[in-house]
């Protein structure tokens, strides 16, 4: 009888977050939450609000060519459900709306 071996456990795969973006309809809308210039950074803001748990954290450039990363959550079907979201969650106040059309030019500059 061969030995039985203990199998490590296997990490889940990382979130492809741009592939979630490239899914989105062109029509919908997405609320942004930060922008930071390090991943540290935005992952440590979105650790910090429970809102922001299943938020997608996008790297795009500046115009300057620096990176940085970008928080997001929705889809949202309507821009009247996005602004709501805005008006009536505390944690999304600061929060503002983008066109998911928006989004993607930003990131295939």
């Amino acid at each position: 009888m061969p030995p039985v071996t203990k199998s490590e456990p296997v990490p889940p795969p990382p979130s492809d977050d741009r592939a979630w973006l490239d899914k989105l309809p062109a029509t919908g809308w997405v609320l942004q939450h930060a922008a930071f210039d390090t991943q540290q950074e935005i992952e440590l803001f979105q650790s910090k609000q429970a809102a922001f748990k299943d938020a997608k954290i996008l790297k795009t450039k500046r115009k300057s060519g620096a990176a940085y990363f970008i928080l997001l959550t929705g889809p949202y079907a309507t821009r009247q459900e996005a602004e709501n979201l805005i008006k009536t969650q505390p944690a999304m106040a600061k929060s503002w709306l983008r066109a998911v059309k928006s989004i993607k030019a930003q990131l295939q500059d």
